[in-house]
């Protein structure tokens, strides 16, 4: 069971709710590091909440493609740099070189096995391409189509409306 941190659609780190005492009175932290009730004396102690398996996996993934180099810090070849593609006209060629971008930031650190990754991508207009991201799991393939568009650079999950 993998766990994460979880961020906000926007990709930010989220807090999770304030720390409360036994009273229900919320907890504080001051500059000595001493824990108390006074909002006065110090910082109010609120928890990064966590993710697990599916919904972590698939942030991190999300947050992989659309991240270009080297914006992580202390991950400087952790995304896939697609922006890259801006202005590319839709053919085979962009979406091959776009599904090797893909590949190789998610296979990054083997976050993901290369034999158990696969990405089709599809065109669906003139400007965007679909790219299709499977990862096999033993109880069930996680499954991310991502929409890119060529002109503006713009990545979003691709949602079926039905």
């Amino acid at each position: 069971m993998k766990v994460d941190f979880r961020f906000s659609p926007e990709g930010d780190i989220e807090l999770g709710s304030p720390a409360v005492n036994e009273f229900g009175e919320l907890l504080y932290v001051d500059s000595a590091g001493e824990i108390t009730t006074d909002s006065a004396e110090g910082n109010l102690i609120r928890d990064i909440p966590l993710q697990v398996s599916y919904l972590s996996e698939k942030q991190v993934i999300l947050n992989r493609i659309k991240t270009d180099n080297p914006d992580w810090y202390l991950h400087s070849e952790i995304g896939a740099d697609l922006s890259e593609l801006i202005g590319l006209p839709n053919t085979r060629e962009t979406g091959q070189k776009g599904r090797e971008m893909i590949e190789r930031c998610l296979t990054y650190d083997q976050f993901i096995s290369p034999n158990s990754l696969s990405i089709r991508p599809v065109p669906v207009s003139p400007t965007e391409i679909l790219f299709y991201i499977s990862v096999s799991r033993k109880a069930s393939d996680l499954v991310i189509p991502v929409l890119f568009d060529l002109t503006h650079g713009i990545i979003n999950e691709y949602e079926v409306n039905n």
